[in-house]
């Protein structure tokens, strides 16, 4: 417990010293001017009378050797204005009495400033936009110093163009340490300390926006846009590099889709058909920090086949996307990305023809299958005839040898000879049988 109360006593000393530092060096770089005893404050475009001992009830004045008309030896100024303010002499029978320094009274106001690094190599840059005219020849100052107490001071700039009020601090490139920033206004009769800024050198570099942000339609792709943009003009050469987020929403759309990417281009796959769409960019160190502003918006329009007011694309769903490889920038500009196998359009319409197509099979099938039934059964009814065919000419056969039995066992003188033609009575078709047929004797009757 003793080692955690010293731990914490360390600690607490050592916050200490740094306010006391600050505060010092506060007090030091941001001090008030000290006015003379003979100085005169009026307020800006107010009436002041100027008198001085010595000149009472006479005498006249004089600013750089030129008479000023005045009464009783008082001087009046009415509306009184920053160049009013200069040292009046009074005179007395030709002799200087007395010299009396007007000042306009200053009103600042107390500066807010922001600071910020363009590029790892630049400087610090503070920037403050008054609100209300500052005085001419105010000097206005910031001071950086570390947590060593160490700190630099440099003169600030007013530019009149935006009329902003610019500093630039003094950093070595590499420097990740922690400083504190703060400006100093210092007029002529006051002098104003702004807000103090804490930051490291990673949390101070901001980029600028990129420029030039083009978006172009993708030729047949309704639902593609291709972006570019530049990078801020101090990050187009050197070994520092940028992250990018592209920002983008259908017109009239309050849905905002995001991308990052490391690179000066990218592709947007899911664009709306038809649509005006809204793009726009903002980089950031590459290894982190605070992004930059946003580049001025761009508005493009995905392809379409417009032919008199009318859209004819056909395109599938599926035919919005090819298959991309990731290109390098060292890639060949002449590849040819390979497209998936397309999906149609209506599935519906893909499923009745195959229902159709399996029907007209089913019945195709059916009437062959009946054919062949048919000509099975003609086939046997065929086989049937051959072979009552065949039974018929054997049963004729048998008659024939019957009969030359017959006359075999007749005597010679009545034998006839059988006629040379018998054999014709045999089908051509069935071959003469060599079987030997024992006939029984049949009546005389037969």
């Amino acid at each position: 417990m003793v080692v955690i109360t010293r731990r914490w006593y360390s600690y607490f000393m050592v916050v200490v010293l740094v306010i006391l530092t600050l505060v010092e060096t506060q007090g030091t770089t941001c001090q008030k001017p000290v006015l003379s005893e003979n100085t005169t404050l009026a307020p800006l475009h107010s009436s002041v009378n100027l008198t001085c001992k010595g000149c009472d009830g006479g005498g006249y004045w004089r600013r750089h050797n030129r008479q000023i008309p005045s009464r009783s030896g008082r001087l009046a100024l009415n509306a009184v204005t920053y160049t009013d303010e200069d040292n009046y002499t009074c005179y007395m029978d030709g002799a200087p009495v007395c010299t009396v320094q007007l000042l306009v009274k200053d009103e600042l106001e107390k500066p807010q400033i922001s600071c910020y690094i363009r590029h790892p190599t630049h400087n610090i840059t503070c920037e403050w936009k008054p609100t209300r005219e500052l005085r001419p020849l105010a000097e206005v100052t910031v001071t950086a110093w570390s947590i060593t107490g160490k700190h630099t001071v440099t003169s600030c700039s007013y530019i009149n163009s935006t009329q902003t009020v610019t500093c630039s601090s003094p950093r070595t490139e590499g420097d990740t340490g922690r400083y504190t920033l703060s400006l100093c206004v210092t007029g002529r009769t006051d002098s104003q300390f702004s807000n103090t800024l804490e930051k490291s050198m990673s949390d101070l570099l901001l980029p600028d926006p990129p420029t030039d942000v083009e978006v172009t339609p993708v030729e047949r792709k309704p639902r593609k846009l291709n972006i570019s943009w530049t990078p801020p003009e101090l990050w187009l050469k050197g070994l520092y590099k940028l992250q990018y987020e592209v920002q983008y929403r259908v017109e009239t759309s309050q849905h905002v889709s995001n991308d990052t990417t490391t690179r000066t281009y990218c592709t947007i796959n899911d664009a709306l058909m038809g649509r005006r769409h809204i793009i726009r960019v903002r980089a950031m160190e590459e290894f982190g920090g605070p992004w930059s502003s946003w580049s001025k918006e761009a508005v493009g329009t995905p392809w379409s086949d417009v032919k008199d007011g009318i859209t004819t694309t056909t395109l599938g769903p599926s035919e919005w996307y090819t298959y991309e490889e990731a290109t390098t920038e060292n890639e060949s500009k002449s590849s040819i990305p390979y497209k998936l196998p397309t999906v149609p359009r209506y599935p519906w319409l893909v499923a009745a023809f195959s229902v159709t197509l399996l029907i007209l099979l089913f019945m195709i099938i059916l009437i062959r299958c009946t054919h062949l039934q048919l000509t099975a059964d003609a086939g046997v009814l065929s086989t049937y005839d051959v072979t009552t065919r065949q039974h018929e000419i054997k049963l004729l056969s048998l008659k024939e040898r019957l009969l030359r039995t017959l006359f075999q066992s007749m005597p010679t003188a009545t034998r006839t000879q059988p006629p040379m033609e018998s054999q014709d009575v045999m089908s051509p078709c069935i071959p003469p049988t060599s079987e030997t047929v024992s006939v029984p004797m049949l009546p005389a009757a037969d």
